[in-house]
């Protein structure tokens, strides 16, 4: 990732291990963004912003639904979609 102050804070694989989910906080403002990737072409799928604190948990509920967890006490769910 191309951002100042990012550092990986979780890291998630899809049961099918086609699609790996990377947590990454801003050490400097404390927001988090989650980027989706596919593994085989190393293709950035989307980056996903919403948390305002640190992501503690990210976990593929199905290989279209990712939930995460974060410091604030917040859960997201996401869709996956390609």
């Amino acid at each position: 990732c191309s951002e100042r102050g990012l550092r990986t804070s979780g890291v998630a694989f899809s049961s099918d291990n086609q699609l790996v989910a990377v947590a990454l906080e801003n050490y400097l403002t404390r927001n988090s963004i989650l980027q989706l990737w596919e593994i085989d072409s190393a293709r950035l799928i989307a980056t996903l912003r919403g948390h305002t604190n640190q992501i503690n948990a990210i976990a593929f509920a199905s290989d279209r639904l990712i939930a995460t967890n974060s410091r604030a006490r917040t859960v997201r769910f996401w869709g996956v979609y390609r």
